[in-house]
């Protein structure tokens, strides 16, 4: 039985945790309408929830399928985030309206 190196593996696991992040969002990955624009992590956002969401199941995901420590897979996941992950959504403030 052949085995899978170390380089096929982190492509796989990649690719999972960016069909989990885009199904998050409600899109499907590979998607190249989306991710042949070259800011395609803009076009969709989610809230800081989903983004913890998805912090906890990529860490228990990595750690699982890389083997990875804790804090390992911490820093891993702080990386894709930031160079994969989508905008959040930003709450603005209430605005009192008066009528006159």
């Amino acid at each position: 039985m052949k085995r899978e190196s170390n380089e096929s593996k982190e492509n796989r696991v990649l690719i999972e945790c960016l069909k989990e992040m885009f199904s998050r969002v409600g899109e499907e990955y590979p998607n190249r309408v989306l991710t042949d624009n070259s800011d395609w992590y803009r076009l969709r956002s989610w809230t800081k929830r989903q983004e913890k969401d998805f912090e906890y199941w990529m860490k228990d995901y990595l750690r699982k399928n890389l083997k990875l420590n804790k804090k390992t897979a911490i820093i891993r996941v702080s990386q894709f985030l930031l160079i994969y992950g989508w905008t959040k959504i930003q709450k603005l403030p209430l605005i009192k309206v008066i009528v006159k």
